[in-house]
């Protein structure tokens, strides 16, 4: 396996002949060092330390574009790359950085943070203390799998085909979580990754398909000012249920898009998670919203906007035994007749009944509307987890 020539790349020995740094299938592979800062800079050239290597000259291979990058357990001051075009490929793995500092530039190959595949024997964790990536665009796979990033600043940056950032934890709790002026056009993953804080994304267009499998939002979740193309997958997410960190139209969101896939139980839920917001806002704006503010409540009241059909079932007895008591009793009082509580029953029936007519009619509509709704709400509740 062919080594560096040190002398010819770097002018003096700050690496030496070692298994440390090698040529490796067309990539030039650095494993366990320390380094001071890595620059991407142009003409295929990378700065390490303050000394330049031009990875079409390295000597004894015979990849005349250039050499792609492997990083392998190392350590970083900073990562840098300003108002570059990069035509290689870049991959840093099971790594310590300070700084992740992207601007203005261009990657045409892909460019990985920490990998993770199936033939991986253990998982291993890449730390980097603060990841900035700003005007700048990636025309091939983004990865940033298993990462522990301690401040993050995504902004204005095209990602041209995948982004996956998998497995990966947002761990910043000072300030939101921001993505901001993103075009993610193919694939967007963020499959069991924790947001520590809330992640807003803040006009982000979303072209391809997307999913949040099994993440987990410690403060919530902003779509309102996202442009969604396609499917958004939130199967098994954690933390969406703190409506205190999450607006009406993010749940708005979320629901229509479990409605687009067909998962209807996971739509009625967030359905509900929708509604309590709307009630949350009648109730600060009772004055302004006092008919719908009547409605939302006695949805509400009554079955918990369609989803305890318990609760339902409670308020159908209370209606009838209401029914009852302003009807048999009040005529037994008059007539002393005998009366078995068992006739309770009969009034929270929602059929027609000639006795109830004659005793009271206005009783008797009233009896019928409240159990008509009554009864909509249990059907609705029963069925919210089963209607296709």
């Amino acid at each position: 396996m062919p080594y560096i020539d040190v002398n010819t790349c770097l002018k003096d020995n700050v690496f030496q002949k070692s298994d440390n740094v090698k040529v490796e299938s067309g990539k030039l592979v650095f494993s366990n060092i320390d380094f001071d800062s890595l620059s991407l800079h142009h003409n295929n050239n990378v700065i390490i330390n303050g000394k330049t290597i031009d990875l079409k000259k390295i000597e004894n291979t015979t990849y005349t574009n250039g050499l792609d990058l492997l990083f392998d357990n190392c350590k970083f001051s900073e990562v840098n790359a300003k108002e570059v075009t990069w035509s290689n490929s870049v991959v840093i793995k099971f790594s310590l950085i300070e700084k992740v500092n992207i601007k203005s530039s261009v990657f045409k190959e892909r460019f990985y943070f920490n990998p993770q595949y199936h033939e991986d024997k253990e998982e291993y964790i890449c730390k980097i203390s603060s990841f900035i990536v700003e005007d700048s665009t990636f025309e091939h796979n983004f990865k940033f799998h298993n990462c522990e990033a301690c401040s993050t600043n995504i902004n204005n940056t095209d990602f041209e085909k995948n982004a996956d950032f998998f497995k990966s934890k947002f761990i910043q709790k000072d300030k939101d979580i921001v993505f901001k002026s993103i075009n993610f056009r193919g694939l967007v993953l963020f499959g069991e990754c924790k947001f520590h804080s809330k992640l807003i994304f803040e006009y982000v267009t979303l072209k391809g398909l997307s999913h949040f499998r099994e993440a987990e939002f410690f403060k919530g979740l902003d779509l309102d000012k996202a442009n969604i193309e396609n499917e958004m997958i939130f199967y098994a997410v954690e933390g969406l249920q703190k409506t205190e960190y999450i607006s009406q139209e993010t749940y708005r969101i979320i629901k229509y898009n479990c409605q687009k896939i067909g998962n209807q139980i996971e739509a009625n839920k967030y359905h509900s998670f929708e509604l309590k917001k709307r009630q949350e806002f009648l109730n600060k704006n009772f004055f302004k919203n006092k008919l719908d503010w009547v409605v939302f409540n006695i949805n509400w009241i009554t079955s918990n906007f369609s989803t305890n059909w318990l609760l339902t079932t409670f308020w159908i007895f209370v209606v009838g035994f209401l029914t009852f008591m302003s009807v048999d009793e009040f005529v037994c009082y008059r007539y002393q007749c005998t009366v078995e509580f068992i006739d309770v029953f009969k009034y929270m029936s929602i059929v027609n009944l000639d006795e109830c007519i004659k005793k009271n009619p206005l009783i008797f509509i009233t009896n019928k509307v409240m159990l008509g709704f009554l009864y909509y709400q249990l059907i609705t509740a029963i069925r919210k987890d089963t209607k296709r």
